[in-house]
Parts: C-alpha cells; sequence; structure tokens
C-alpha cells in the first residue's frame, strides 16, 4: 500500500469510529491515547485469532499437558526408553507418563494415550495399530 492509501484508509477508520487515532501535524505523526489504546486491541484480538486457527488447524506451536505411554517391558527399556530424555526436551511443556507391562492392559481404563507392542494384530477394533518396524528375534537355549 502507499502512504496515501494508508491515510486514506485511516481516516475512514477514524470516521467510521468518530474519534481521531492519529494526531498529525506537518512534521510527524503520533498516536492519540485512544489510538493507542485502541491499536492494543486490535493487536490482542489479532493474537486471539491466531490462537484460535493454530487449535482448530492443529498447528499449535507445541503440545503441551499430558502423555500417557505404554509398552512392553523389553521393548521399552532397549527402545522407546533411549529417546524419551531427547523428547522431554524438544516438548518441555509436555509431562510424559511412561510405564512398562508384559500384559496389555484395558488401555482406556489406563488412560493410554500411546501404547506400543509387539503383536500381530489387535483384539479390540476400538484401537488403530500403526507397523513402526519389524524386530528380528533369536530364541537360544
Amino acid at each position: 500500500l502507499t502512504t496515501a492509501q494508508v491515510s486514506r484508509l485511516i481516516s475512514e477508520l477514524e470516521t467510521r469510529l468518530g474519534t481521531k487515532l492519529i494526531q498529525r501535524s506537518t512534521r510527524q505523526q503520533a498516536l492519540t491515547d485512544i489510538g493507542a489504546t485502541y491499536a492494543e486491541r486490535c493487536r490482542q484480538v489479532i493474537s486471539m485469532v491466531d490462537e484460535a486457527e493454530s487449535e482448530v488447524t492443529g498447528t499449535a506451536s507445541k503440545p503441551k499437558g499430558r502423555l500417557r505411554v505404554l509398552s512392553m517391558g523389553s521393548f521399552g527399556h532397549h527402545y522407546v526408553f533411549p529417546v524419551m530424555a531427547e523428547f522431554c526436551k524438544h516438548y518441555p511443556e509436555l509431562t510424559v507418563e511412561y510405564t512398562t507391562s508384559q500384559y496389555v492392559p484395558d488401555l482406556l481404563a489406563k488412560g493410554v494415550d500411546v501404547s506400543l507392542y509387539l503383536t500381530e494384530s489387535l483384539t479390540d477394533s476400538r484401537f488403530v495399530a500403526r507397523r513402526i518396524g519389524t524386530i528380528f528375534s533369536v530364541l537360544c537355549a
């Protein structure tokens, strides 16, 4: 926008609001007290709109709250636990509750958000499984 266009838009806004937002002189321009108040409120509104958009689009800057993670004991100790510290550093607003178990408990009753288990299939159709890798093992006697 050109200076003239901005000046015209501000004049139209002042007319619509019925008050002067900018004190003009030949040498300078400065916000009036009411203009400063109006500008600050507009900044707050823009910030609130940005936050609302982030919430509904899932693009909030960083996750926060609590994350309950459950995994099999040996798998968790070898693969999950070693990366947990770095994960927590990357997301400091997130509190991670990490537990291990050899048996898959009632995940809904336990309030588990993420469960990592070695299995061929799910026994409960309410859950979604994703293959994250393959582990080969050898049984020795």
